[in-house]
């Protein structure tokens, strides 16, 4: 396994434990969030099918074949599940 596809199973297994985190956390007010942003992501970007981190966040299963792993700028999946994670779920003490 090539250094690129053991960062991007870390990636994808760190984002995978933030999604619990805030499901965990917020009792699952944060699926509107989640919903409001797929849809939307889905508009713009027409092969969210071939995307590995967008079947992450709607949590369906993770294919093998995906053509990409995440969208640049206002459409990375990364970027928002880091975002939603930051506000809901870290501690103002460690600020």
């Amino acid at each position: 396994m090539n250094q690129n596809a053991i960062d991007s199973l870390q990636l994808v297994e760190d984002l995978q434990r933030m999604m619990r985190e805030l499901y965990d956390r917020t009792d699952m007010a944060v699926h509107d969030e989640v919903l409001r942003f797929t849809y939307l992501l889905s508009l713009r970007q027409k092969d969210c099918s071939e995307c590995l981190l967008y079947h992450l966040v709607v949590g369906g299963t993770l294919p093998e074949d995906c053509r990409k792993l995440d969208y640049p700028g206002r459409d990375s999946i990364e970027a928002f599940i880091r975002s939603r994670h930051d506000y809901y779920c870290v501690d103002e003490a460690v600020i």
